[in-house]
This record gives structure tokens, C-alpha cells and sequence, in this order.
């Protein structure tokens, strides 16, 4: 479960669904120590963002970053 400030990573090509229903009684404690009801917690507004960032097109591979450390280290970056 989890609570507000919270970050889940999920893998790219990981099935997953995301649910904003939750089951509080009353007279839950909430964040600030204060008592929450079921409607209170109903209504409150969640952001589900997906982010996607292409390793090749920044140059986060092994490939590119070999030929980075070798270049900067004065070797020769080809392979052979």
C-alpha cells in the first residue's frame, strides 16, 4: 500500500493496473494523527505519471559509455 509522498518504480513492459479505492473506517489515523473517515479518504486527488527515458537516444549504454571512459582516459575507444 502506499501513502502520499510515495514513488513506485515499475519496469517498462511490466503489466500493471493502479487503483485509487481505498477502504478506511472510521476513526482511522491519518497522516497528521487525525481521525479519518471513509469519505475523506474517497476524495482525496491521486497523479499516476509514466516516464520514459530512451537509454541509446542520451547515450546511457555500455557501448557509449566504454567509448566515454576510454576516450577521456586517453585509450583507444575501438574494439578489436
Amino acid at each position: 500500500v502506499l501513502r502520499a509522498g510515495d514513488v513506485l518504480y515499475v519496469p517498462a513492459g511490466f503489466p500493471h493496473a493502479t487503483d485509487t479505492v481505498t477502504v478506511v473506517t472510521e476513526g482511522a489515523k491519518g497522516g497528521e494523527g487525525e481521525g479519518v473517515t471513509s469519505l475523506e479518504v474517497y476524495n482525496e486527488t491521486s497523479l499516476h505519471l509514466t516516464l520514459g527515458l530512451d537509454a541509446t537516444v542520451w547515450g546511457l549504454t555500455y557501448n557509449h559509455m566504454r567509448y566515454l571512459l576510454l576516450r577521456r582516459g586517453g585509450r583507444d575507444h575501438r574494439l578489436g
